[in-house]
């Protein structure tokens, strides 16, 4: 039998990236280039897709199993059309699979990323088969995909588990969805960076006021050499996210919480942080029960989610796989 060969693009807020994966989940020829959401939807479609060609073409282009394509939500996981997703204006009724087949001649399938995620993490991950699995990305913004008894749970439309809209405060800071106190509006890297702008523009005293643009790196990076302005936002965050993974757990009561993306990379004590702040904050037994963990593939987690909606929906389960990949 052929081996399967996944090509896998991931639509971020931030950056875009493409790969090919095979069916032990093993990412090869990846690559990646900065979304420029301000440039519109028709624009970030066609280098995506030129992303694509090149990861297919560096791999000396072998016959795909399929396409997968992985973006934040809200979107139509069955007809494969990106809706209107907050982090990307002007992606309204973007039909990505039909535009994707056109390319390579090849199905697509497209799945929210976080719910890609998960999936990733069920059949390929050190926690693959697992009964009740809850995936987090904490990125640009903020998504969930939730694995129960090895089914992935959509919702009624497709858009369920959007963790990020949990609302830490009604009456608190705007959201880009609309609503006022949702968890992206303060523990996103979008939310980090616009709360330093906010407090720079405010006339802080901050070395991130040197700066043309500040992003959430930047607030990292000034509260590990000690700006104390930085280093306030960055507990706040943490902190907030720690309540955030508390009422999570206690929602879902998971065996494992799995958080990947790009905030939860940026400083290594990170993790470790808002794993405390939220297991004192969860109800027993959960307490000692679920575990929080940080996603296997790091930045390959986008391009392997992808490639997982492919796989699961193709019928590949944990114990059709005779390898984890490292």
């Amino acid at each position: 039998m052929a081996l399967a060969r996944y090509l896998a693009l991931d639509i971020g807020g931030t950056k875009l990236a493409a790969g090919l994966v095979d069916e032990s989940g093993h990412v090869t020829c990846s690559k990646t280039a900065p979304t420029l959401r301000e440039r519109g939807a028709a624009d970030t479609v066609a280098r995506l897709l030129a992303l694509g060609q090149a990861a297919h073409r560096e791999c000396g282009e072998p016959a795909l199993t399929g396409i997968g394509i992985a973006c934040g939500g809200p979107l139509d996981p069955v007809e494969g059309v990106v809706l209107s997703p907050p982090g990307l204006p002007d992606w309204d009724h973007v039909e990505i699979c039909r535009a994707a087949t056109e390319a390579f001649g090849a199905p697509a399938v497209l799945e929210n990323d976080a719910s890609a995620g998960a999936l990733a993490e069920y059949l390929w991950g050190p926690r693959r088969g697992s009964s009740s699995l809850l995936y987090m990305t904490i990125s640009t913004g903020i998504g969930g995909g939730w694995i129960h008894d090895g089914v992935p749970y959509l919702g009624h439309s497709g858009n369920g588990v959007e963790v990020g809209h949990l609302r830490l405060d009604w009456r608190g800071r705007p959201c880009a969805c609309g609503a006022r106190g949702c968890a992206e509006a303060y523990v996103s890297g979008r939310a980090i960076a616009a709360i330093a702008a906010e407090r720079v523009a405010a006339g802080a005293a901050t070395s991130l006021a040197a700066l043309e643009t500040v992003r959430a790196e930047d607030v990292v990076a000034a509260a590990r050499a000690g700006d104390r302005l930085a280093g306030e936002l960055w507990a706040d965050t943490m902190a907030a996210t720690g309540a955030l993974l508390a009422s999570v757990i206690n929602a879902f009561d998971p065996e494992h919480l799995v958080i990947g993306g790009g905030v939860v990379r940026s400083e290594p004590a990170y993790l470790e942080t808002v794993r405390r702040l939220a297991l004192a904050s969860v109800m027993s037994p959960s307490r000692s029960r679920t575990t929080i963990d940080a996603a296997r593939a790091g930045v390959d987690i986008g391009v392997l989610g992808a490639a997982a909606a492919y796989a699961y929906r193709a019928g590949v389960r944990p114990d059709s796989s005779e390898e984890v990949a490292a």
